[in-house]
């Protein structure tokens, strides 16, 4: 997911801040990003969106992963990801 989360950072989204990526700060999330720029379940469904639109499956399929299933946007996010993998003609993966 880490990937995602860079290719989001490079489409103009603000920079990590003053902590750096080791960090052992609280404020600071698994991968060194700030935890209040951590993006969410709408901000992940949009990038599989524009991931899908650029022909990137496999960051598209990674962005809606992030989208918890309980969420009200994670039914979309699956049926999205699905949709991807049929278009990539990875039909039974979608399942």
């Amino acid at each position: 997911m880490e990937r995602v989360f860079e290719q989001w950072e490079s489409m103009g989204e603000s920079a990590r801040g003053q902590h750096g990526r080791n960090s052992t700060s609280p404020h600071v999330d698994e991968h060194g990003h700030p935890a209040s720029k951590r993006p969410g379940a709408e901000a992940y469904l949009l990038a599989g969106d524009i991931f899908s639109i650029q022909d990137n499956p496999d960051l598209a399929i990674a962005a809606y992963q992030e989208v918890p299933q309980d969420s009200p946007l994670g039914w979309g996010a699956r049926l999205s990801a699905a949709r991807v993998l049929h278009n990539q003609d990875r039909g039974p993966e979608a399942v």
